[in-house]
């Protein structure tokens, strides 16, 4: 780290005060390793000498400090202004990989029906809840073993936990009848 202290030759017997609150800033929290340390271009003399300081934080982002010679008082606040989060687009990204489990749950869960025709096309409707689930419903028909036709839903839940989606997939109401078809 002192290698990358610098003071110019009229102040350098502030040079241990320097590296002091260089090793002060380190030992902070939020400045993982500081990168420069020299005297502040503002300094008109040693009574009232500031240091400026880069330092770099844990995420490897830089940011300057300004120290008080005299009494190594940050003068500039260690604490970053708070990066605003973009909530849309967290939620569209959730809800992309939500979408794509499902879809992977949905193949290798029908992986053995007879002649199967999707309903849905694309990617459905998320349905989402304050919990961060996600929910698809997907449409489709088959055929069992004797050739008649079947008519499904999946219904696909996706947790905010890491975990894989559950799949269910149940009878779904004939839409000219307006009732359960039976599965053979």
């Amino acid at each position: 780290m002192t290698q990358n202290l610098w003071l110019p030759g009229s102040y350098h017997k502030l040079m241990p005060e320097l590296r002091k609150g260089a090793e002060k800033l380190q030992a902070t929290e939020r400045c993982a390793k500081v990168l420069e340390g020299k005297l502040h271009n503002s300094t008109q003399d040693e009574g009232r000498a500031t240091f400026f300081f880069i330092c770099r934080d844990s995420e490897r982002k830089t940011f300057p400090v300004l120290m008080d010679a005299n009494t190594l008082e940050l003068d500039f606040p260690l604490t970053p202004e708070p990066t605003p989060r973009d909530l849309a687009a967290e939620r569209r990204a959730r809800i992309q990989q939500a979408w794509q489990q499902c879809e992977s749950s949905f193949v290798r869960e029908t992986r053995f029906m007879n002649k199967m025709t999707i309903l849905t096309q694309g990617q459905p409707k998320p349905q989402t809840d304050e919990d961060g689930s996600v929910a698809f419903v997907i449409d489709f028909d088959a055929q069992n073993l004797h050739s008649q036709p079947l008519h499904y839903r999946a219904y696909c839940t996706s947790k905010d936990d890491g975990a894989l989606p559950e799949m269910s997939i149940q009878p779904r109401r004939s839409a000219a009848l307006g009732e359960i078809i039976s599965i053979h």
